[in-house]
C-alpha cells in the first residue's frame, strides 16, 4: 500500500484477500463488503473483481457473534 506521504487520498475502508481464492473481505464505515474475482472476464476493459454489500452479521443463540467474513 501506498505511503500516506506519498498518497494524499482519504481512506474510507480496508479489504483483505484470500491468498488461496482471490475473494477479498472488507469494511468500508459500518458496511461489510464482498469483493470477488470476475470469472466471466472476456475483456481486458471488463473489471477483475466485482464488489457486493453483504448483509449484517447475525448473532449466535449464545449472544455472541459470528467469526467477521
Amino acid at each position: 500500500m501506498a505511503d500516506k506521504k506519498e498518497f494524499d487520498g482519504i481512506e474510507i475502508g480496508a479489504f483483505w484477500v484470500n491468498q488461496e481464492t482471490g475473494v477479498m473481505t472488507g469494511k468500508m464505515g459500518n458496511t461489510r463488503l464482498l469483493g470477488l474475482p470476475n470469472k466471466f472476464k472476456t475483456k481486458e476493459s471488463q473489471p477483475d473483481v466485482r464488489v457486493y454489500v453483504t448483509p449484517p452479521k447475525k448473532k449466535d443463540n449464545d449472544g455472541g457473534s459470528n467469526p467477521p467474513f
